[in-house]
């Protein structure tokens, strides 16, 4: 009997032992279990602040990127020679000259030249880029339009023949309408080509071209600087 009995008390106590066992790799595993969620909890707190930091650099500097960009598009159109800052028509009334300039094409017309009416002396080219807000003629040409109506017809009929110093361009019942050539050119100037008198500056610098004056800026024309104010 004692043996059954010892035997029996061994049995219970490995129950006993076994359970314990179960019960701490039970603990075990619940304690592994928070640690996990509460790794995951700083893992997803991290995740939130990158979200919540990332965006707001990145709109830093999306906002100076504009700001550069802003900044640098002024400062070109400001101090680059754009030929849409020029475009219009402006007048000297001294000279009896207005220049209308559009896109890269300008044309100077001086009516009634010398008092003559119906004589309009004409220079035409294209804007060539200079400096800050300078511009200079390229490709000038120099051309006449005449009145029928107002110039005396023996001029006209002389004009009209073949001559190496201009060409005709139209000569229809009102206007004869005639270019030099590059003959021509040398003899009135002296020269073939006279891009350099038209060189011109505006200022000041200003987005409106109220207040704004396209100087022209050589001897041939006049000793001073002539002014051209802006009309429309």
């Amino acid at each position: 009997m004692d043996q059954e009995g010892n035997h029996q008390e061994q049995k219970e106590n490995q129950l006993h032992n076994l359970e314990n066992e179960k019960d701490s790799r039970f603990e075990e595993l619940e304690l592994s279990e928070e640690c996990m969620l509460e790794h995951e909890t700083d893992m997803d707190d991290e995740s939130v602040e990158e979200i919540i930091v990332r965006p707001a650099m990145f709109y830093v500097l999306l906002g100076l990127l504009i700001i550069v960009l802003i900044g640098v598009g002024i400062g070109s159109y400001l101090f680059y020679p754009f030929s849409p800052k020029i475009s219009g028509t402006w007048g000297n009334p001294e000279l009896g000259m207005n220049l209308s300039s559009e896109g890269k094409s300008w044309t100077a017309k001086i009516e009634n030249y010398q008092g003559v009416k119906g004589y309009t002396f004409i220079y035409k080219g294209q804007w060539q880029a200079a400096g800050i807000n300078t511009y200079e003629g390229k490709q000038t040409k120099v051309q006449i339009l005449l009145d029928k109506q107002k110039i005396p017809e023996t001029e006209i009929s002389a004009l009209q023949k073949e001559n190496p110093l201009y060409k005709k361009i139209t000569d229809d019942k009102k206007i004869l309408h005639i270019e030099y050539t590059e003959s021509g050119m040398k003899k009135i100037f002296g020269k073939k080509n006279i891009d350099d008198y038209f060189h011109f500056t505006l200022e000041p610098i200003s987005f409106e071209k109220s207040k704004q004056v396209l100087y022209l800026n050589h001897a041939y024309f006049s000793s001073e600087r002539l002014p051209f104010v802006f009309n429309k």
